[in-house]
């Protein structure tokens, strides 16, 4: 037989007055991780705000520059069949001709042709024509069509078409 023998408990330490994680001194860096956190959120959107900006900026392109279409109507004071088919007018020279535009200084600034066949109109014969791609910034501007000598304009004429004539 067997002595009685009680077991006693193992001794334990004496509870703490702190409970873990409210231990003086354990607070001191417990801003540090909230804070490198932070930070770090802050980064990653100041990059994706810079990135974004780049993107956007760089598929802009810039406007194109502004261009000014003249158009206008040579009108011949002759029937087109004499111009065109007897050529018996002296204005055969008038039907495909090249229209120039130039500024005040004489610098060409746009090409064009007059069609080869013009546009009865009552006992006339009208020829259209445009040239587009001419620089706006000028004040005055020279018209030209064929042989037949210049024209002047002021830049606010040219926002609609002009109208020159032939013969009589």
């Amino acid at each position: 037989m067997q002595p009685d023998v009680q077991e006693q408990p193992l001794p334990t330490a004496p509870p703490h007055p702190y409970p873990r994680h409210a231990r003086p001194g354990a607070g001191r860096l417990g801003w540090l991780i909230p804070l490198l956190v932070a930070g770090a959120v802050l980064a990653v959107l100041a990059v994706a705000a810079v990135t974004v900006l780049v993107l956007v900026l760089r598929t802009q392109s810039p406007p194109p520059p502004v261009q000014l279409t003249v158009s206008g109507t040579m009108l011949v004071r002759k029937s087109c069949f004499a111009i065109e088919v007897l050529d018996s007018t002296g204005y055969g020279d008038v039907p495909g001709s090249q229209v120039r535009i130039t500024d005040g200084a004489g610098n060409l600034l746009g090409i064009g042709d007059l069609p080869r066949s013009g546009t009865p109109s009552g006992g006339a014969c009208a020829y259209p024509w445009s040239v587009s791609g001419v620089d706006p910034g000028h004040e005055f501007y020279s018209v030209e069509v064929g042989r037949r000598g210049k024209l002047s304009y002021p830049r606010a004429d040219l926002d609609r078409p002009v109208s020159t004539s032939l013969g009589s």
